[in-house]
C-alpha cells in the first residue's frame, strides 16, 4: 500500500524533472474501438463499471523522454457490454541541457505530471467515439485519485522495448 511519505516524495521528485523539462508533442498512437452488438433503451445511461484501466511507462532517448499511456475500458448497460475501447497516447519530452535524471526521478514525473496532461486527451477521444457512435456522449470525470492510486505503476522501457528508434523526440 503506498503511504503519504511515498506520494510526497514521488511528488517531490517530479517538482525537479518538471522545471527541465518541455513538452514538445502528445499524440495519438492507437485507437481500438469495437461497438456491441446490445440495444441500449432510451434513456439509459452507460457507466463503465470498475475504474478504468491505465498504464504508463516510459524510454529516455538522448536528451528526451518520451511516455506512453494505455487507457483501456468497457461501456455497460442493462443488457450488456456495449463498447471496448482502448487507446495508447504518447507524449514526448525534451530535457534542458545538463540536466540528466534518475529512472526513478522520471517514473514520478510521468506518474504526477505526465498522466494528468494525457487525461483530457483520453476524456475528449471517449466522448467523441461514444458520440460519432451515436451513444449518448460519455464523458470522463477528471481524475481524483486517492493516496493509494497517486502513484501510477510506472513501467520503464528501452526504445528497443518499444519498438520505437532510438533517436531523441524532435
Amino acid at each position: 500500500m503506498t503511504d503519504a511519505s511515498e506520494v510526497i516524495a514521488a511528488r517531490n521528485m517530479a517538482a525537479k524533472v518538471g522545471p527541465s523539462v518541455e513538452v514538445t508533442s502528445i499524440i495519438v498512437r492507437e485507437v481500438q474501438w469495437s461497438l456491441l452488438d446490445v440495444v441500449i433503451e432510451e434513456g439509459e445511461e452507460i457507466n463503465l463499471g470498475e475504474f478504468p484501466t491505465y498504464e504508463l511507462g516510459h524510454a529516455q532517448m538522448g536528451n528526451g523522454v518520451s511516455y506512453r499511456l494505455n487507457t483501456e475500458m468497457v461501456g455497460k448497460v442493462q443488457a450488456g457490454d456495449i463498447f471496448r475501447f482502448k487507446s495508447i497516447h504518447q507524449a514526448d519530452f525534451l530535457m534542458g541541457e545538463g540536466h540528466e535524471f534518475s529512472d526513478e526521478e522520471l517514473a514520478a514525473f510521468g506518474s504526477v505530471s505526465a498522466f494528468f496532461m494525457f487525461f483530457p486527451y483520453v476524456r475528449q477521444l471517449l466522448s467523441e467515439c461514444t458520440t460519432n457512435a451515436g451513444l449518448p456522449a460519455l464523458l470522463l470525470r477528471p481524475v481524483r485519485l486517492t493516496v493509494e492510486e497517486q502513484i501510477v505503476a510506472p513501467k520503464s522501457t528501452t526504445p528497443a522495448d518499444t519498438g520505437e528508434d532510438k533517436e531523441p523526440p524532435t
